[in-house]
């Protein structure tokens, strides 16, 4: 489905959709040339929910440009951020535990539970 779509193009897509979401509103789901991202905010911490890439482009920095687009909101905004690698859709635990790393996210407890905490300027 991504036509010419680029990461740096996804980033930048997401990156505005985050900027225009407002934390009032509960979920944040946007799907784009088929990257799907969908976030949930309980006041306290957003969750990622889901976040996926089609396989026909994955390695091409797709996941990574909207992980990155989330974490520069994040930090931007002082939230911290929560996911589950799951291995649901079929990569295994220890790779998705990897890649969320790269961003930041360490490991909350041994069921795939991972946690963010925001980066802040002075850092």
């Amino acid at each position: 489905m991504l036509t010419d779509l680029t990461a740096v193009d996804l980033h930048a897509r997401i990156a505005t959709e985050l900027d225009d979401w407002g934390r009032g509103e509960y979920e944040f789901d946007v799907t784009i040339d088929g990257c799907q991202l969908r976030i949930a905010d309980d006041g306290f911490a957003c969750h990622i929910e889901h976040i996926s890439v089609p396989g026909s482009v994955e390695g091409r920095g797709f996941g990574s440009a909207m992980l990155s687009a989330v974490t520069a909101w994040a930090d931007r905004e002082q939230v911290t951020v929560r996911l589950h690698a799951s291995e649901e859709f079929g990569t295994d635990r220890a790779a998705l535990a990897r890649f969320y790393g790269r961003h930041g996210f360490v490991s909350e407890n041994r069921i795939g539970g991972m946690v963010r905490q925001p980066v802040s300027e002075e850092n």
